[in-house]
């Protein structure tokens, strides 16, 4: 039997312990790389730039497929860009690794109550609510459950107990919103939302559903006076300026409309979507030669620019 020299041992362990010291390194590196790349996604994800962080949580995956908190918010991504499918794909594999996780069970409730699945967003309710029986997302699961069988008055119960648990909680509040809607009673909606708001002021989600509301019931300019404010808030949101656009077409008021996109083309000026919108609009409400005008316009202007 042969046997290693005294020097070569020393060798040997050499050689094993730098082999240890670039295994744990490597591991080390990349646990490193994973929260520079999760941090960097959630900070994009509140910034509200949905695809670079969708890419840099798909970063984090690709060095460790079972990172739970990173496919929830690969799922939410989806979710926020309104990528339902896709959002439901993520939260399901979630779910295939820790069947118990809230958030992907109250996201994927609420895709199943989007798609109108009683039986499903009964389910994921009940799940949530044997987790813990007081889940806010468990009772708007369960309310929104009730409002699709027809039963408006066990749902209301229970949103409204679910906003005494949370108040202002944005979930409940659309949903009662929308339930008061349903019943004609605008006044409780409005008043609903504007409590709402007043605690979460700068959800957006809440406004826009509140100049829906007023418009529903044909109060054109108090709808739009709420989304001014929203446009104040978020200038950078085209889609604000563009549900503004829809209400001063609405209200026949297409001179202002056209003004407002003149507007977002001056604010938002490192962005093509403004310009194709406005060529757009004027093509429909002002014909085409006007349109044909205004797009030679924008060339000439990037002409200039690009000189």
């Amino acid at each position: 039997m042969s046997t290693l020299s005294p020097k070569l041992k020393l060798i040997s362990r050499t050689a094993a312990l730098a082999v240890a010291i670039s295994l744990l390194a490597g591991c080390g590196g990349a646990e490193e790389r994973k929260t520079k790349y999760y941090d960097r996604g959630v900070a994009l994800f509140e910034e509200g730039n949905y695809e670079k962080a969708r890419l840099e949580f798909k970063n984090v995956l690709q060095i460790d497929p079972k990172d739970l908190e990173a496919r929830f918010m690969l799922g939410q991504t989806f979710g926020e860009e309104q990528e339902f499918r896709q959002a439901a794909s993520q939260y399901l594999a979630v779910l295939g690794e820790d069947s118990e996780h809230p958030g992907a069970l109250a996201e994927l409730g609420k895709i199943y109550l989007l798609s109108r699945d009683i039986a499903k967003t009964r389910e994921h309710g009940e799940k949530l609510l044997a987790q813990d029986p007081e889940s806010v997302s468990g009772m708007v699961l369960m309310a929104g459950a009730a409002a699709l069988e027809g039963d408006l008055e066990q749902a209301v119960e229970k949103l409204e107990t679910a906003l005494e648990r949370s108040p202002g909680n944005i979930e409940a509040t659309a949903l009662l919103a929308s339930v008061y809607n349903s019943q004609g009673q605008v006044d409780d909606a409005v008043a609903l939302l504007q409590t709402a708001i007043e605690l979460n002021p700068d959800e957006s989600d809440l406004r826009v559903i509140l100049a829906q509301t007023y418009l529903n019931d044909r109060q054109v300019d108090a709808a739009i006076e709420v989304v001014e404010g929203l446009i104040a808030s978020q200038p950078e949101v085209l889609g604000h300026r563009m549900r503004l656009v829809n209400l001063y077409t609405a209200a026949g008021r297409t001179d202002d409309a056209i003004n407002v996109l003149e507007q977002a083309v001056a604010d938002l000026s490192d962005q093509q979507e403004p310009k194709l919108a406005h060529i757009k609009y004027v093509a429909q409400r002002k014909g085409l030669p006007e349109a044909e005008a205004l797009l030679k316009d924008y060339i000439a202007q990037e002409d200039e620019n690009f000189d």
